[in-house]
């Protein structure tokens, strides 16, 4: 059973803003593809071609079995649904750097 603590500190590489999921009945994997939060004030697309990497976007892509997908599926419910502290003012996750608090007029709590 994965129930070992993570190690910390956490540190990002990226923050994801779009994943996209495939099964492939030939391999009878699953692939992930993660893709980074745009920096640019540009919406996020509804879709993005991830085999087009010419860009300078930050992709992620995995493949797994559907017995790792599961397993990853329950430990990552299990560090969901540990949290994170709520901001006492607007309720926000508040993570290791602290956050925005709209209610504070953005100072960082």
């Amino acid at each position: 059973k994965d129930d070992k603590p993570l190690n910390t500190p956490i540190e990002e590489e990226f923050r994801v803003g779009v994943i996209g999921l495939a099964y492939n009945a030939e391999t009878k994997n699953i692939q992930v593809d993660m893709q980074a939060v745009s920096d640019s004030q540009e919406s996020e697309p509804d879709f993005i071609d991830v085999d087009d990497l010419s860009g300078d976007q930050d992709i992620l892509r995995v493949h797994i079995s559907p017995s790792e997908a599961s397993r990853f599926a329950k430990r990552a419910s299990t560090v969901v649904g540990a949290g994170r502290l709520p901001c006492p003012f607007c309720g926000g996750p508040i993570d290791s750097r602290g956050h925005l608090c709209p209610r504070a007029n953005g100072y960082r709590r």
